[in-house]
């Protein structure tokens, strides 16, 4: 199945293939890569956890230009404070705990004292990251010379809870430890700092390491271990290991030996040295054969207690992902292959040259799925290593294609999420992912983020990704990406092209160039749809069959390429359930016409078992005959469950509510929500009150359309209608309730982000909201409707970078009687060294007009009681309530005064709205200043500034929180005791039914 394609086709495309290679390299600089040849003796101190050690290196120089320095990448200084490279993008994620580190939990490296061939040479740190430095040379390095650089170094091991070097208790990752040359190559020099998001570019070359530590520690290490006692050692616990019935419950450390030993390992042809130790693991090992050549590869699981269940057949799991690699890429170069349960706060699992650290796992599906990506990192990382930095793509998406492969392969008979995460099958059977597989699963992650227009190019440097996307687009689209590319091409000629593309760069440092001139080169086919396209935008594969039409005994059937992504699509019929028709189509044209020679048809399916990249598959199948051919049968389900293209799904839930007017409400909801956002979305929940004896309810319709790289990528058309009662009356001695109903329309667009930053959005909207309501004449004793509209435009900008959050909007807003203004600004600030702890809200508002001065519109001092949401935008348990713990309700708009205060003005107004948290996360501080113009026919001075503070609980931030006024000024004094206010009376709460809806109604016009 994966043999050679040794045809004469392969033959002419290999030549075809040099013949490329050949002549781009006439047009730039050749290849070449430095060699960098290690000798390494370091200690480890297990007592304060540190390392001294010396490193020694020849710095061979194969470029056509000479050097007069060397960049050094010092990588253990990313964890010597907060003002590190590495410690900014934790924070950027929302991970603080570098910056708050103690001392004692940070890490770093010094006691440098650089020699080149024997003499000191001057050297510095970078100014801007510290885990760069700058050797100068005394003599400029020619080229295919060569240079000796030494130094002694002593590494303070971190805690391991931040990134990928550290210890945890006595257990040591050792990891990017030593000080180590940058790579140089035809694009100069590529000094980075370290980072979580974004890995490593690094020379090839030998090590020759010595391992100084107490001895009854276990090692597993890169390399080939030369250690004669070790050996032995090893071969003891492995068969130690296997003679183990059970494995206890203790995981605790053994005391440490109190003598040394040293452990030596060399090895050639790889760029990076990492090893593990701990006093409690046990070794299993497999030893396999690869099947082309014969080679024997041995294959290593280290692990203690914690799971050691699930960890007892790793090294099985490390062999079969190294046999298939193998077949599938080319064979493994290096004589064993280790997997070691460790921690490590960067991710499931981190690889280097013949070994990776996983950390802890949910179900031993996911320890396989681990070590099969980890280990195919050998390949995509290990041996074809590029630089990862720039071009993560290249080794991390084609890597977890592979994984893909690997796991359908293992897995396909699985249920992906029951297995994947050792949960009761009835579970995901209930919410419809049964048939959820492997693929299926990536396919559901992809969406999840493309149906929004957040996904981004998978080609992007791996700093460009938002912390999302970096698992969305890189590793699932890219992966999806490559499986489209493997049906298109099959995979004989899939597999031929990757073989050779191993071949050719296997221990080099190819670009995205070089892989696609051998894809090129060896398909025989234009690729730029892949390379240019698919890989490099944001455009969807989207496929639509518009028309199916018979005609003189075959079917002619139109295709629409609504994602205009220009990729080919294969086009399947069926009769009577069987597949008759395959054909790959080249696309063109956004529109085409295919002609499906068949006399006997049922339906036609574009990709017919390939649709896991399609955008929406929905509109991928039609019946061949009949009316209304692209019809999809209804079905009704409970709940919410995962959609399924072949059908139209409904969905229906009990529905209840309640408010201080209708009382308790029951109804029904119907919605097509699930976890997949849909081009259009409704949830229409009708409701009966039993108090009001009347109909009410609420209703979501949204529209979204999506454009790729336009600069506005999202327009949104979203309906809310909502029918409530909202006030009570009596009428000869019976209750009598008042209603009211909106129809507010909102039409938002989304500007494209901008590549360097993906973390920050940008909305417009306008939107025009219809209100009536009833209210009671007690001088005529007769109902009566009041009506207005509201139009507004709003502009929202919002960055969710967590190193720096915030945002900003500006709104105008009128009716036919008044028009205003308003901005918002708010801003996640530090205080000493706690981070997001201060929140602070600027308020600014100003009348443009206010021509009939009714006041229903003015600015609030405080935030919003029920009655003074004139636009019946909000949901309040007891919207006209004037007393009692409904009227205690609000909505912080405004002012935003947390204690109540009736003043209002229909001139200008500012506010200062302020938190801080305490450690007790729950508790906050508040404290709000309001300066604002008296409204017309007010007494006294033409300014009023007002103040507040106290206590807030805050169960869920925005939605439910309760605040405890403590102080606040002269004047809500006077009014609390004028109108006898209790302290009971003081405390108000929000209770946000938006913020707590599953169905979050979100735009650029809401306040």
């Amino acid at each position: 199945m994966y043999s050679y394609y040794k045809n004469s086709k392969f033959v002419f495309n290999v030549c075809i293939f040099f013949l490329f290679n050949n002549a781009g390299s006439l047009a730039q600089t050749p290849y070449f890569q430095q060699e960098i040849n290690y000798k390494i003796q370091v200690t480890l101190n297990d007592r304060d956890n540190e390392l001294n050690g010396d490193v020694t290196f020849t710095y061979k120089k194969n470029s056509t230009s000479g050097l007069d320095f060397l960049y050094i990448h010092l990588w253990p200084n990313a964890y010597k404070n907060n003002n590190t490279a590495l410690c900014k993008q934790l924070m950027s994620m929302g991970n603080f705990s570098l910056y708050n580190a103690t001392p004692l939990q940070l890490g770093y490296i010094d006691q440098l004292d650089f020699s080149v061939n024997g003499s000191r040479v001057k050297w510095k740190t970078d100014s801007t990251n510290i885990d760069i430095a700058k050797i100068f040379l005394a003599q400029p390095l020619s080229p295919g010379d060569s240079l000796v650089v030494s130094t002694p170094f002593h590494v303070k091991i971190p805690d391991a809870k931040f990134s990928r070097l550290g210890h945890v208790g006595e257990s040591y990752m050792i990891t990017q430890w030593f000080p180590k040359p940058a790579v140089y190559d035809r694009n100069g020099w590529h000094p980075m700092p370290y980072l979580n998001q974004g890995e490593f570019f690094s020379e090839f070359g030998t090590f020759d390491v010595s391992i100084t530590l107490p001895e009854n520690y276990v090692i597993a290490a890169t390399g080939d271990l030369q250690t004669t006692s070790e050996i032995k050692k090893t071969e003891e616990l492995i068969e130690a290991t296997a003679a183990l019935k059970s494995f206890g419950a203790d995981n605790s450390f053994p005391p440490s030996s109190s003598n040394a030993k040293t452990v030596r390992y060399t090895i050639s042809n790889v760029h990076d040295f990492a090893w593990f130790a701990d006093k409690r693991f046990h070794v299993t090992k497999k030893t396999i054969t690869l099947e082309r050549s014969g080679k024997q590869v041995d294959c290593y699981a280290y692990f203690t207690n914690a799971q050691a269940n699930l960890w007892k057949e790793g090294a099985n799991d490390v062999a079969d992902a190294v046999n298939n690699y193998s077949k599938w890429v080319g064979d493994y170069p290096y004589s064993s292959c280790t997997a070691v349960d460790g921690t490590i706060s960067a991710g499931g699992g981190m690889e280097y040259p013949m070994i990776t650290n996983i950390g802890e796992v949910s179900s031993k599906t996911m320890l396989t799925n681990v070590i099969a990506h980890e280990v195919g990192q050998n390949w995509f990382y290990g041996i074809l290593a590029n630089n990862e930095r720039d071009h993560p793509w290249m080794d991390e998406g084609i890597n977890s294609f592979y994984e893909s492969r690997y796991m359908n392969q293992r897995f396909s008979e699985q249920n992906y999420l029951s297995s994947f995460y050792n949960i009761n099958e009835k579970i995901p059977t209930a919410f419809g992912f049964e048939q959820v597989g492997y693929n299926e699963f990536n396919q559901l992650t992809y969406l999840f983020t493309a149906r929004h227009n957040n996904d981004q190019p998978s080609s992007l440097p791996a700093e460009k990704f938002t912390p999302s996307n970096y698992a969305t687009d890189l590793y699932v689209k890219t992966s999806l990406c490559f499986g489209y590319l493997k049906n298109y091409l099959g995979d004989s000629i899939f597999d031929s092209a990757m073989q050779q593309y191993f071949d050719e760069w296997k221990f080099k440092h190819p670009s995205p160039a070089d892989l696609k001139n051998t894809f090129k080169a060896i398909s025989g086919k234009d690729l730029n749809w892949f390379f240019e396209g698919m890989l490099n935008s944001t455009k969807k594969i989207d496929f639509k069959i518009s028309q199916v039409k018979k005609a003189n005994g075959t079917y002619k059937t139109t295709v629409t390429d609504l994602g205009n992504s220009f990729a080919p699509y294969a086009i399947g019929a069926y009769y009577k359930d069987s597949l008759v028709y395959f054909k790959w189509i080249e696309n063109e044209s956004k529109k085409k016409e295919v002609i499906i020679p068949i006399e006997q048809v049922d339906k036609i399916v574009i990709n017919p078992g390939n649709n896991l990249l399609d955008f929406n598959e929905a509109n991928n199948t039609s019946r061949a005959n009949g009316a209304f051919k692209t019809c999809k049968p209804l079905r009704f389900s409970f709940g919410s469950k995962y959609e399924r293209p072949e059908i139209n799904q409904i969905f229906y839930l009990p529905s209840i509510g309640y408010n201080n007017y209708d009382g308790f409400m029951a109804g029904i909801l119907l919605h097509n929500v699930n976890v997949l956002k849909k081009q259009f979305e409704y949830a229409v929940a009708p409701l009966y009150g039993f108090q009001s004896k009347a109909l009410s309810g609420s209703a979501y319709f949204n529209y979204s359309y999506l454009m790729a790289e336009r600069d506005i990528d999202k327009i949104d058309f979203t309906f809310t209608p909502k029918r409530f009662s909202y006030e009570k009356y009596n009428v000869d001695n019976d209750k009598a309730y008042l209603s009211y109903y909106t129809l507010p329309f909102s039409l938002s667009f989304r500007l494209q982000k901008l590549a360097n930053k993906p973390s920050i959005e940008n909305n417009m909207a306008v939107s025009l909201s219809y209100a009536s309501a009833q209210v009671f004449d007690y001088l005529t004793q007769k109902e009566e409707s009041q009506s207005n509209t509201f139009v507004k435009a709003s502009y929202l900008r919002e960055n969710f970078d967590k190193l720096d959050p915030g945002y900003f909007t500006l709104t105008v807003e009128g009716s036919s009687q008044f028009t205003k203004t308003y901005f918002n600004a708010g801003k996640e600030l530090t205080v000493g060294s706690i981070k997001k702890a201060f929140f602070v809200n600027l308020f600014a508002g100003v009348f443009l007009s206010d021509k009939e001065k009714k006041g229903f519109a003015n600015f609030q001092s405080a935030a919003w009681r029920g009655d003074r949401d004139y636009s019946f935008d909000e949901f309040y348990f007891g919207r006209s309530e004037r007393n009692g713990y409904w009227s205690q309700q609000m909505v912080v708009y405004d002012g935003g005064l947390k204690t109540y205060y009736p003043l209002n003005t229909n001139k200008w107004m500012l506010s200062l709205n302020s938190t801080f948290k305490l450690p007790l996360k729950i508790i906050k501080v508040f404290a709000d200043g309001v300066l604002m113009a008296k409204p017309e026919n007010a007494l006294g001075k033409s300014t009023l500034f007002l103040y507040d503070g106290g206590v807030c609980v805050s169960l869920m931030k925005d939605a439910i929180e309760v605040y405890f006024p403590l102080f606040y000024s002269s004047d809500i004094k006077d009014f609390y005791e004028l109108n006898n206010y209790k302290l009971k009376d003081k405390i108000r709460f929000v209770l946000n039914i938006k913020k707590l809806h599953p169905i979050k109604i979100r735009d650029a016009a809401s306040r």
